[in-house]
């Protein structure tokens, strides 16, 4: 992040403190769940993260959080489980991950960025198996990271349902005015009769602060990351699997072909304000062919 964008969100701040201190947060979630919170910060921004892994129907539920226990917004980037995204003070944000299977690794102190300045940290994390190649990568002081493709493991789509939130600024130059809350609400559905499944993504943008002086929104584009290596894949399916513009809300949903061979990944969404800066990403699971997998 710029000097000058650190220097925007500060003078932006000061300058909304008075009528912002009692403003009440437009977030779902206060606290996050979990044992033992991992407390960090600095002399500016203090908040804690939290990692747990439990069962949720036919999945398991790889969970990370961040709770801003500070006294202003904070942006944050916990790189390889999330969320990338603003905490609201007071708020706290999850970033659920879906899988099939309880392939636990020891936990890992994984890469996180906060703050205006953009501070880097390190955060303890429950990592799947199939983060291993990105784990690979997180070496050093985290400046360079890179990822490396892990092994394919088999898996096939299965029903799906979660909800989170997401907070960024609409024009990323007037951070607090147009500060949002961008909630999405996750279905997919599998047909084995006709050996597909149906990703249903509903998205819904409000002021991040109910009763928001000021407030106003450009919207965000929402676009689909090619992070994953299957873009001749994902150009098979039917709907609108590449995201699209966004002023208050909308359905992101698509279909697509149960691979025969099939893998999880999961296709990141970019949240991009209306000039065009990334805000804020979530992760959505996928399956794609994989043809080095006995299924």
């Amino acid at each position: 992040m710029s000097t000058l964008r650190a220097l925007l969100i500060t003078s932006l701040y000061f300058v909304s403190a008075a009528g912002a201190e009692a403003q009440e947060p437009n977030c779902a979630l206060r606290v996050c769940p979990g044992k033992a919170p991992n407390p960090h910060g600095d002399a500016n921004y203090q908040f804690k993260t939290t990692s747990r892994v439990y069962k949720d129907g036919r999945d398991e539920m790889f969970v990370t959080c961040v709770q801003n226990t500070g006294d202003k917004d904070m942006e944050v980037n916990w790189v390889i489980p999330g969320p990338e995204t603003v905490v609201l003070k007071g708020c706290a944000v999850t970033a659920p991950r879906p899988h099939d299977t309880r392939q636990v690794l020891d936990n890992h102190k994984g890469c996180l960025r906060y703050g205006a300045s953009w501070k880097w940290t390190k955060a303890p994390f429950i990592p799947h198996a199939s983060d291993t190649g990105s784990i690979s990568g997180e070496v050093g002081d985290c400046r360079s990271l890179y990822v490396v493709t892990a092994p394919p493991v088999p898996s096939q789509p299965r029903k799906i349902r979660f909800e989170a939130e997401r907070f960024g600024s609409s024009v990323y130059k007037e951070f607090q005015r147009t500060l949002s809350r961008i909630f999405y609400a996750l279905s997919i559905d599998v047909n084995r009769e006709e050996n597909v499944y149906k990703t249903s993504i509903k998205i819904t943008i409000t002021s991040a602060y109910k009763d928001q002086p000021e407030y106003y929104s450009n919207g965000f584009a929402i676009r689909a990351s090619e992070d994953i290596g299957s873009s001749e894949f994902m150009a098979s399916a039917s709907g609108n699997a590449q995201g699209g513009e966004f002023a208050d809300g909308g359905l992101i949903e698509y279909t697509l072909l149960i691979p025969e061979k099939a893998v999880q990944r999961f296709l990141r969404y970019r949240v991009l304000s209306s000039d065009g800066e990334q805000v804020a990403s979530f992760d959505v699971p996928i399956w794609v062919p994989a043809p080095n997998v006995t299924p």
